[in-house]
């Protein structure tokens, strides 16, 4: 019995420390959203509000504060600010393999749309009402991507895309047959057919 009282205490303690643990990083991350400039750079690489530490690849979120600051800088955008900025086409193979070498920098997404739909901002501070995302696949691999502006139209399974993005980390989510899917994220101005 006394065994039993001591694993349940220890137990009951692990538990305190994480729920305390667990706190404390939200009360970060709150402090982090409330923090950001909003004359702050769009990727913030450096300082005490630096997103890298805050991005954990291979997970299904992008912490709000990170996501909501590139959205709302990117809406105040134009495409010929960003278009000098693109690195060329984003090399999947390196990105998967060391997401942190790629993050925070414009590339070139394109390939086959496959999927698209408009997604309601419930932040009224980003400057838009409505992100469209997509799933697009470049050399046969998934890459997902959301767009401030309204795409034009497109066939699904068809029409050649191109975003010029901002890779923020490679993402995981469930597809549609229930298979487990790893694929970069990127966040971009706009989506325009592919030439």
């Amino acid at each position: 019995m006394g065994r039993a009282l001591v694993g349940m205490l220890l137990l009951a303690g692990c538990r305190s420390g994480f729920e305390s643990d667990l706190a404390e990083l939200r009360a970060e991350i709150e402090r982090l959203e409330r923090d950001v400039p909003p004359d702050a750079p769009l990727w913030i690489d450096e300082g005490p509000m630096a997103f890298e530490p805050h991005v954990q690849d291979y997970t299904a979120r992008v912490p709000d504060f990170v996501y909501n600051h590139v959205v709302r800088k990117l809406a105040q955008m134009s495409s010929g600010e960003i278009l000098p900025q693109v690195k060329g086409a984003l090399d999947v193979a390196a990105a998967m393999e060391d997401p942190a070498a790629c993050r925070g920098r414009f590339w070139r997404v394109y390939g086959t749309i496959n999927h698209l739909e408009p997604l309601r901002v419930t932040d009224r501070d980003l400057g838009v009402h409505t992100v469209y995302s997509g799933v697009l696949f470049m050399d046969g691999r998934p890459i997902l991507f959301h767009v401030v502006d309204k795409p034009e139209v497109m066939v699904i399974g068809q029409d050649v895309v191109e975003v010029n993005g901002l890779f923020i980390k490679v993402l995981r989510y469930e597809a549609r047959n229930g298979r487990v899917v790893d694929a970069p994220f990127v966040v971009g101005r706009r989506m325009g057919k592919f030439y």
